[in-house]
């Protein structure tokens, strides 16, 4: 599935979650705008950011790359909505979890 670079986020991280994808982004921004973050709990969706700064598309892959150990074992140790920091060093880090959302915003429980 791909999506416009204008798509509303509400509505692509809405068809993430509900396939399950995993988010891969360098938007460090996704964690602190309130309609976003709103979006992702909503979503339950996954989501992974790279914050190394000023990095062209190959060397945010080699980060990717290099952290995709860490990444698949916080998949499967963690609970999901969550957003995930990716450094440059490969270091995979919490940022936000479902106990953090904000007041009023109801999250679906998963079986």
């Amino acid at each position: 599935m791909r999506f416009r670079h204008n798509t509303p986020d509400a509505v692509w991280l809405q068809a993430v979650g509900e396939k399950k994808w995993i988010v891969l982004t360098r938007d460090a921004m996704i964690g602190r705008r309130h309609l976003e973050l709103d979006a992702l709990l909503s979503a339950r969706a996954r989501v992974f950011v790279v914050v190394a700064k000023e990095y062209t598309d190959e060397a945010s892959g080699n980060i990717i790359i290099a952290a995709l150990p860490k990444i698949l074992k916080m998949l499967d140790e963690s609970r999901f909505p969550f957003i995930a920091r990716i450094t440059d060093s490969g270091t995979v880090n919490l940022w936000k979890t479902e106990p953090m959302r904000r007041k009023g915003i109801k999250v679906k429980k998963r079986r």
